[in-house]
């Protein structure tokens, strides 16, 4: 696919401020700055902040499980969406109860003894491990209950600043049950799926929901030094968009401007590039009409050597396609799509219609 970028847009200027110093853009571009980069998964609404405070104030803390698995960054285009063999499951009732008091007593997984239809499940999908997700909920929340009767003599620092925070919340605030929701490890055999696992329990009537156990990711922002001026990239919301997708090489951007500087090392590994032309031969290789049009052709001059002559078509190639995350120079909007560098413009970034007519239909035989 060919896109053209008929280009007169004017370059940007970083924004004012932040953690930056001053610097300017290789080959002689505007001055911006430069600076390091700062930025569903399953979410649980914790009723209060004071959950997080209590820990510490009665000697009990959450810390993350140190059987936690690592996970390594993987390729930005492969990136996995959830944990395998894992799904969050928050109990009903009776199971809840028999669950707790199971893992409570130290039983191993596969013998606990829930209900008959929640034991058949945990038997076909190979139950290996249940914990909770809130160590101690119940045991701190009922310590919370207890501080508004305590004497306030025997208070610490940190129950008197609960007791505030607990004015604030409204008095007929409804207090979820976290104790009940716990991560459940599997074992699941070739066949099986963990959608099929997840709808499995989630249909269960000792079951009040049960989902993946979503990986979360930072925002993918690239760590090109000049990135952070580019406040035209966060005006249109592009760090969200490159969560979904950076682009694909499949993508060709004829820039038809003043030429683009192939040779720039934030462009030239993201240059379209004609495999059919042996470069330099004065020979039309591939048949297409224009003789050694390796990076795209000079309508200007009738060439096949569309260097920039002015600099605007490589500022315009590189807010479209920079290589980017590369820790050079700055993000392209698409990371990875390739640019076809077409002049038609002389080295004071003059031309005429006529011969932007002229240049676009032929850049889609190129």
């Amino acid at each position: 696919m060919v896109i053209m970028a008929l280009a007169f847009g004017s370059s940007f200027r970083g924004a004012e401020g932040g953690p930056c110093s001053e610097d300017k853009y290789r080959d002689g571009g505007p001055n911006v700055k430069t600076c390091l980069s700062h930025k569903h998964l399953f979410v649980v609404l914790v009723f209060l902040a004071v959950l997080g405070m209590m820990g510490a104030a009665f000697g009990e803390e959450n810390l993350p499980d140190a059987n936690e698995p690592a996970f390594e960054e993987p390729n930005h285009a492969e990136r996995p969406e959830y944990v395998e063999n894992e799904i969050i499951v928050k109990f009903r009732g009776n199971s809840a109860d028999a669950i707790e008091t199971g893992v409570t007593k130290g039983i191993a997984a596969h013998e606990l003894r829930l209900s008959a239809s929640l034991d058949k499940l945990n038997k076909k999908y190979k139950l290996k491990k249940a914990r909770p997700l809130f160590k101690n909920f119940k045991a701190n929340r009922e310590q919370v209950k207890a501080l508004p009767g305590k004497d306030k003599a025997l208070l610490g620092k940190k129950e008197r600043h609960i007791l505030r925070r607990l004015k604030r919340a409204p008095k007929d605030a409804k207090v979820p049950d976290l104790s009940r929701i716990y991560k459940m490890e599997l074992e699941l055999e070739p066949g099986q799926s963990l959608q099929e696992v997840v709808e499995a329990y989630q249909n269960n009537l000792d079951v009040e929901y049960a989902e993946l156990n979503y990986l979360v990711y930072i925002a993918r922002i690239p760590d090109d030094p000049l990135y952070c001026s580019q406040w035209s990239l966060e005006k249109i919301d592009a760090p969200e968009a490159w969560d979904i997708n950076t682009g694909s090489s499949e993508i060709i951007v004829a820039v038809v401007d003043t030429g683009v500087d192939y040779t720039h090392r934030d462009i030239q590994n993201n240059m379209w590039i004609n495999n059919g032309e042996i470069p330099d031969n004065a020979i039309d290789d591939d048949g297409n009409g224009y003789i050694d049009d390796i990076y795209g052709y000079d309508f200007r001059n009738n060439d096949g050597d569309p260097q920039d002559g002015h600099g605007h078509g490589t500022y315009c190639a590189g807010i479209i396609a920079a290589d980017t995350n590369n820790a050079l120079d700055i993000a392209g909007l698409s990371w990875h799509a390739k640019v076809m560098a077409v002049r038609f413009l002389n080295s004071r970034g003059i031309g005429t219609i006529t011969s932007a007519v002229s240049a676009l239909y032929p850049s889609c035989r190129i």
